[in-house]
Parts: structure tokens; C-alpha cells; sequence
């Protein structure tokens, strides 16, 4: 129970868990037998654990199954000071009294807020003369729109506010009123409660049998739903006052159970009256009747319940004898009755459900002998599997649990090697020394190991330098440096640009071929100048290049290029006319196909007016 408490804590508010093979208190079927009602599959095989986790979305989208609810959920809300004011002078106990001040406004802020909203609390305040250190408040619930608004109360630099969730009893409850009947293999019961620190409370089945009554003491709404689940599933609480307790209502709507009272106050005579008349029809003894009032108010509550539907179940008999429906059909048509079906919906749905079962019926006859043994034989299979992975998972349950053993002897060891250590303090320093010169040292071999990098690259750098420097080029103002990149591929240009870089304005000179619509991109992101080729490069990247502006060139168009490594040297003035020249016809190939788009506009224009004339005429 902690461990689950524990995980619902740590899941958001609005997450809800849901069981879709059953619950303790209406038993359980297999997912398969599950499936096959809710969804309509016919399953003859066991599902993976996709095709499992498939089938329970889809039950669960279908408005089946059971949801897990807290049954006595409280909530606690802590206030307190957001940091330790810590120690110092007449500033720090100013800061320590602003902050006492800010708490107890919190406080004071929340109570108003429960006060407003009718929601009871117990309150423990650690007080001081100037406010408050912490103010705890417990409550019974929370709803969520108050639970977001206390969260954002004070001044998050001052006071903390801190909603803790405990869970102490939980219950499954089912998503719809339709639930149990698929899975339920236990009785359903007419429930009656007489509230108190001595609670009565007295079960009926559905033909009116006494299955219970007795009085609990100090018992809750978890004690009443552990009770009841041993002799059966609640189907309808009753009451034996106008209007219900309190209990009796929350019981309804956690369980979403139908609840019913009398349509008037009821004295004590006729319920020694009522109590007797019904022991007398069902021919019990008195002796064997209630033993106080509150057994006896808890039975008056649940006979009045009986009392109240027993004329429609006796018309919904009369009805399944009509249209010759089987009687194990018909608690199911009552605990619909019960739900607020009339007696015509019942006997429809009901009718439906029988139509269904004896279609699968006729399906599972005309399974073959062959499959059938089939079928028997994947069983065992499964069995076998299912029966392996126990054991796999009693294995590693032992495995972990070894695990923390030898962790805890490991963690032992190092413990008592420190305490050994510490006998001895010239040894303990020395210790530390030595690590200490490990790290430097792992440090000083990162460092070297960077600087032979930097070097490398220095020489790299070093070489080119003496390329430029060497006499064999000459750069002056009539001449133009341009980057020469092997191939037009991504994987060389990322590489150059990294190695010697490529800039906003460069001329790119591309001596291979390869590449297409990503090279060009990339070039374009670049913000290049020109780019000039030895060979032409795809029609794609051609188009985004000269789309973005970005002129074409051809190497034997601007020759001589001097290549020197990863540079070369090319006549300034043959380049920047080639280039004008190339942006020149970039712009007119623009205006060309702005000239044909317009044109192709006004055709389809016209040819859209002369359709519309010859229709008119």
C-alpha cells in the first residue's frame, strides 16, 4: 500500500490507473474473455505484449474498466519559510521576523480560502510573537481548482507552500455502470447503512434474502467497501432517512452506485413493524433479526430498497416468460432496473446480449476438432512460457535482493577503510595527496595532448604561409584570392570550412564533381559570392544557386587560376566581369520567367472569360 501511494504521488492529479480484467469485488476474467465482449474479437491465440497493451487502450477507449480511487484521500498543506534566514547580526532577525510575518499571512490567507469553501481541517500552528515558523493543514479533499490556486498563494521568496497527497485506502471502481456485469462472479447486494460511531449495516441479494446485518464500530467508508466485497458487489445503497447521510453519498458517487431513501421520515414503530412483517414472509425467526437499533435501521434501509423495486422485478419476471428469455439473464435486467432503465430498455438489452451469446456460441461450435486441440496445445505452451518467466522473474527478485546486500557490504568496507585511514593522519593526507596529483596530472596530459593539436594545425597553417610567402604568388590589387574545394560534395565543404573557413563574399572554386540540392544549400547559407567549376554541376543545385543570386562559372572561362593548396590566385578583373556578366543574365532569366508567369496569367484569364461568354450565349 505505501509503494502505491508512493507511485500516485509521483503521477499528475489527473492521471488515473484502470484495470480492465476486473476488481476484488467483482472478481476477474482474462483479458481475452474481456476483448471479446468489449471489442467484438474473436481471440483464439495469447496476445504479445503490444498486441496486450493494444487491447487495453482500446477496452479502456470503449468506457470499460475499473478505475483505482482513494477512498480516504487527505490532503496536507505545509506552510513555511521559503529559505533559512541562517546566522548574523540585527539585519538577519529582521529578515527572520519579516519572514515569520509573511508565513502567518499565507496562513491566514488559505484559512479564509477553506472557511469560503466549507472545507473542514485540522490546523497545527508553530507560533511566534511576531507570526508564524509553519502552519499545517489537514483536510479531508481537495478539489483541483483550489488545489492550483493555494500552490501560487505568498511570495515564492518568503514562504514555501507545500500540498502533500496521502493515500491511506484505495478501491477500484468501474468506469461504467455496464462494468461488473462482464466480469462479475460475485452476488450483487442491496446494501443499507445506518451511519455512527456504531455503523449498521445489513446486505439482500436481489430475490430478497437477508445474506447480513450487523453493527461495526468506528468503521469508514474503506472498512464498509472491504466488508461488502467478501459477501458480494453493492449494486444499491439505501438509506432509511430522508435526505441520505453524508457517507452514504460519497459511498455512491466513489462506487457510482445508485442510492435510495424513503420519500418520508419513518418512526420507530414501523420499523419494528416493517422488520417483522418481512422476517415473517421469508419465514425466519425473530430471534434471528436485528440485535440493536442500528442493525435494525441498516435492515429497515435495505428491505425499503428491496421493497422498491420488488413490484418491477416481479413485472420483468412476467416479461422474460413472455419472450421465453433464460432466467440467468435476469440479474442482469435487474441491476439495469436498478441503474434507472425501464422495464422495456432492460428486456431490449437484454434481448440484444442473448442474441450475441448465442452467435458466439455458434462460432465456437464450428471450431474444428483440429484447431480445438491446436488451441489446447498453444495453451499449454503458454502455460509452460508464463510459468518459465515466474521463475526468470523469482531470479532476478533474488538477483536484486543480493545486489543490495553486496552493495551494503561494499559501502561496510568502505566505512571501515576510512575509519582506518583516519587512524593514521600523516597516511590520510597522504592519500588525498596522491589524488590530488592524479587529477593534476590527468590534467597536465589533457593539456598536452590539446597542445599537440594546436600544433598540428599550426604547421598546417605554417606551410600555407610559405606557399604565399615563397615568391611563387604574388597577390596585389589586380589579383583575387579564391578557396578551392576538392569536391562539390557536403562532407568536403563542411570539412574546408571548418579547416580554413568560408565566408559572406567568397569566390568558391569547385574542382570536382558530385553534390546536388544540400551542397548548393549550404553555399547559399554561406552567402558566397560566386562559385566557378571545372564541371557542370546538377540542374537541381544549379536552379537554388542562381534563384539566390549566386553566379555560375566555369573555370576555362576565367583562367589562369595559380592553385597553391587550398587557395588560388585568380585575375581580379576577369573574374568581376565574368561575374557581372553572370549576374546580369540571372537577372534576365528572372525577368524572363516573371514575363512567362504574367503571360500565362492573362491567357488563362482570357481563356476563362471567352469559356464564361460561351456558355451565356
Amino acid at each position: 500500500m505505501k509503494e502505491l501511494s508512493k507511485f500516485l504521488s509521483k503521477i499528475p492529479r489527473k492521471c488515473k490507473i484502470v484495470q480492465v480484467t476486473g476488481s476484488p469485488a467483482t472478481g476477474y476474467a482474462s483479458l481475452v474473455e474481456v476483448a471479446t465482449r468489449v471489442l467484438k474479437k474473436d481471440i483464439t491465440h495469447k496476445p504479445s505484449s503490444l498486441e496486450t497493451a493494444n487491447l487495453c487502450a482500446n477496452i479502456v477507449k470503449r468506457g470499460f474498466g475499473f478505475k483505482l480511487q482513494n477512498v480516504d484521500e487527505r490532503f496536507k498543506i505545509v506552510v513555511s519559510r521559503a529559505m533559512h534566514p541562517g546566522k548574523g547580526g540585527q539585519s538577519q532577525q529582521r529578515y527572520q521576523r519579516l519572514l515569520q510575518v509573511k508565513v502567518s499571512e499565507a496562513a491566514k490567507f488559505i484559512k479564509e480560502i477553506l472557511d469560503e469553501n466549507n472545507i473542514r481541517y485540522d490546523l497545527i500552528e508553530n507560533k511566534t510573537d511576531f507570526g508564524a515558523k509553519k502552519v499545517i493543514f489537514t483536510i479531508e479533499e481537495l478539489p483541483d481548482g483550489l488545489y492550483r490556486f493555494i500552490k501560487n498563494i505568498g511570495e515564492k521568496k518568503y514562504v514555501k507552500i507545500k500540498i502533500i497527497q496521502q493515500s491511506r485506502n484505495f478501491i477500484f471502481v468501474p468506469l461504467g455502470k455496464e462494468d461488473s456485469r462482464i466480469v462479475q462472479s460475485k452476488k450483487p447486494l442491496i446494501v443499507g447503512i445506518d451511519p455512527g460511531i456504531n455503523l449498521g449495516l445489513a446486505y439482500l441479494d436481489l430475490n430478497g434474502n437477508i445474506v447480513y446485518h450487523k453493527t461495526h464500530k468506528e468503521w469508514g467508508k474503506s472498512d464498509i467497501l472491504r466488508h461488502v466485497s467478501k459477501f458480494g458487489v453493492p449494486i444499491l445503497l439505501c438509506s432509511d432517512v430522508t435526505p441520505p447521510p453524508q457517507i452514504i453519498e460519497k459511498l455512491g458517487g466513489i462506487i457510482k452506485t445508485p442510492v435510495y431513501m424513503p420519500s418520508k421520515t419513518i418512526s420507530v414503530e414501523e420499523k419494528r413493524n416493517i422488520v417483522q412483517n418481512y422476517l415473517q414472509s421469508f419465514n425466519r425467526l425473530s430471534n434471528e433479526g436485528p440485535r440493536d437499533t442500528h442493525e435494525r435501521d441498516a435492515l429497515v434501509a435495505a428491505i425499503l430498497g428491496y421493497m422498491h423495486f420488488k413490484p418491477k422485478f416481479e413485472k420483468l419476471r412476467q416479461m422474460f416468460e413472455k419472450y421465453s428469455l433464460p432466467k440467468h439473464y435476469i440479474t442482469d435486467a435487474k441491476i439495469l432496473m436498478i441503474n434507472g432503465h425501464s422495464i422495456a430498455s432492460a428486456i431490449e438489452i437484454i434481448k440484444k446480449r442473448f442474441e450475441m451469446d448465442k452467435q458466439q456460441e455458434i462460432v465456437e461450435e464450428e471450431i474444428k476438432p483440429s484447431q480445438r486441440s491446436e488451441i489446447i496445445d498453444r495453451e499449454e505452451y503458454v502455460k509452460k512460457i508464463m510459468e518459465y518467466k515466474k521463475e526468470v522473474n523469482r531470479l532476478e527478485r533474488e538477483n536484486q535482493r543480493l545486489k543490495k546486500i553486496i552493495s551494503t557490504l561494499k559501502n561496510n568496507i568502505i566505512e571501515l577503510e576510512l575509519l582506518l585511514n583516519k587512524k593514521s593522519k600523516e597516511e590520510y593526507t597522504k592519500i588525498l595527496l596522491n589524488k590530488e596529483v592524479q587529477k593534476r596530472e590527468n590534467k597536465i596530459e589533457q593539456l598536452e595532448r590539446e597542445i599537440d593539436v594546436i600544433k598540428n594545425r599550426n604547421k598546417e597553417l605554417e606551410e600555407i604561409l610559405k606557399i604565399f610567402l615563397s615568391g611563387n604568388v604574388t597577390i596585389t590589387s589586380e589579383n583575387a584570392l579564391v578557396k578551392v574545394i576538392s569536391e562539390f560534395k557536403i562532407s568536403a565543404l563542411e570539412k574546408y570550412k571548418k579547416d580554413y573557413g568560408i565566408h559572406k563574399d567568397d569566390i568558391v572554386y569547385i574542382r570536382g564533381g558530385g553534390g546536388g540540392a544540400e551542397s548548393a544549400k549550404f553555399l547559399v547559407k554561406e552567402k558566397i559570392k560566386a562559385i566557378i567549376v571545372d564541371k557542370p554541376i546538377s540542374h537541381i543545385a544549379s536552379n537554388i544557386l542562381q534563384d539566390n543570386g549566386i553566379p555560375i562559372l566555369s573555370s576555362s572561362d576565367v583562367s589562369p587560376i595559380q592553385i597553391k593548396g587550398p587557395f588560388g590566385i585568380i585575375n581580379k578583373q576577369i573574374l568581376l566581369a565574368k561575374i557581372q556578366q553572370a549576374e546580369r543574365e540571372i537577372e534576365e532569366m528572372k525577368r524572363e520567367k516573371f514575363v512567362n508567369a504574367l503571360k500565362g496569367f492573362i491567357n488563362a484569364y482570357r481563356y476563362e472569360r471567352w469559356k464564361k461568354r460561351s456558355i451565356q450565349h
